[in-house]
């Protein structure tokens, strides 16, 4: 199956496996399935770390290119696909990083792996 990380399910994987559920462990854990990351997640988790909100031990140029490796994940970058999606989206949620990741899903058939209640209220496949 094909699964796209939310950003916290990304985090969490790469620092804090201990806030997984028991089911997301067992997904990431096996290596029939293909993990994606999208690069909105790295404009997130910039964000945050620039402001100070989001403590790494090393800085995101540096953690988001190892966990990617380290975990052997793929990685999407924006499309205008994704952009133009949002349109089409209640407003559930307003945060504009876990939109772009539902238009994401939506479109390219993934399941997305996030605790995000907001997330499940879309027409997009979820897991946690």
């Amino acid at each position: 199956m094909k699964f796209l990380l939310d950003t916290c399910a990304f985090l969490w994987m790469s620092d804090r496996t201990d806030c997984l559920s028991a089911k997301v462990i067992g997904l990431v854990s096996d290596a029939e399935n293909e993990l994606f990351v999208h690069q909105a997640t790295t404009l997130e988790i910039q964000l945050k770390y620039d402001k100070g909100n989001l403590p790494l031990g090393i800085p995101p140029h540096k953690f988001i290119p190892e966990a990617i490796s380290r975990h052997k994940l793929l990685y999407n970058a924006f499309s205008d696909a994704d952009i133009f999606f949002i349109e089409k989206l209640p407003a559930h949620h307003r945060d504009p990083f876990d939109r772009i990741l539902i238009c994401h899903a939506i479109i390219n058939g993934l399941t997305i792996i996030s605790p995000d209640p907001l997330i499940h209220q879309y027409p997009v496949n979820t897991i946690w």
